[in-house]
């Protein structure tokens, strides 16, 4: 999906700069994944839009599942956030990205959730693509970004190539050695935590990734500092100069992330036994920066841009 991959910049094309992969659409302003979020984030100069969510409540207080839910009453629900805005479909989705030029270039990270079942799912998604119709093939505008823990052996993977074989698709990741035995799998991006990419084991991956020619997300980057990180990975001149903030994840405040794997010991020995083929140390490249508030990404890339110049 080259489509996907890191832009040239309108200032500098010998610069590769993430895209904007707005969040829910724009989350830190209005609904999470709400037509008006989506828009927003559009109006504002998001590249893309990502979207996911398998349950009520956190958005609309209401502890069920979407699955187990008719439309009829998916319908009649609106947000807890003002301005109280109504669940979306899909189609709805789809509909909006060919309605005018403004759009005709945005592009979908679908972020498929595992708790339904996998065909079941994405069956349902390929019924929805045929309901409207693209100028581009949606082939060439959606991801489908595919959450596939060890114990369920890439179930969503399979049912996506199964259902909706020409369409790209992203391993959703927290674990640098285990989307590292995806690699080989073509057309696949990969949709990581940003915070496990941080240090040489991330910049390990993240140049294998190059190498395989695959797009990199970086998921979720709300942090000014951290924005700027994954742009700086991208500029040669920058890489080796600028330092990275304090990782949280070494901090005693980080409880949030203290469940992620620890892969330094699995990928420490990857990286010994593939150092004689192992990437070129040319920068490596982050494709996409996934963010409540592209605004500020984009301010970001432009601060950054400006000091560069």
């Amino acid at each position: 999906a080259k489509w996907a991959s890191a832009i040239p910049s309108r200032r500098n094309p010998s610069r590769s700069l993430p895209q904007a992969i707005a969040h829910r659409g724009f989350k830190a302003l209005l609904p999470e994944n709400s037509m008006a979020a989506f828009r927003k984030a559009v109006d504002v100069g998001a590249h893309a839009l990502e979207t996911d969510d398998p349950s009520l409540k956190r958005c609309f207080g209401v502890d069920l599942l979407i699955k187990d839910c008719t439309w009829s009453y998916l319908s009649s629900l609106r947000t807890l956030q003002e301005p109280h805005e109504a669940l979306p479909r899909l189609v709805d989705l789809l509909e909006y990205l060919v309605s005018g030029p403004e759009t005709e270039n945005i592009w979908i990270l679908l972020d498929i959730k595992i708790d339904d079942n996998a065909n079941d799912l994405l069956r349902a998604i390929s019924c929805a693509l045929t309901e409207v119709s693209s100028a581009t093939p949606w082939d060439e505008r959606i991801i489908l970004g595919c959450w596939n823990k060890k114990k369920t052996q890439a179930t969503f993977i399979k049912a996506a190539l199964h259902h909706l074989p020409s369409y790209p698709l992203a391993h959703i990741s927290t674990s640098l050695s285990y989307s590292n035995h995806f690699l080989p799998i073509p057309n696949l991006a990969f949709n990581m935590l940003q915070l496990i990419l941080v240090g040489p084991l991330g910049t390990w991956f993240l140049k294998k990734a190059k190498a395989a020619d695959r797009p990199v997300f970086a998921w979720t980057v709300n942090q000014p500092k951290w924005m700027e990180w994954c742009v700086r990975k991208n500029i040669p001149s920058s890489c080796s100069s600028s330092s990275s903030p304090p990782h949280p994840l070494s901090s005693s405040s980080s409880s949030s992330t203290s469940s992620l794997p620890d892969d330094k010991g699995k990928l420490a020995a990857l990286q010994s036994s593939s150092s004689s083929s192992s990437p070129s140390s040319s920068p490596a490249l982050i494709d996409g920066v996934i963010t409540d508030n592209p605004q500020l990404f984009l301010q970001v890339c432009s601060r950054i841009e400006d000091d560069l110049d």
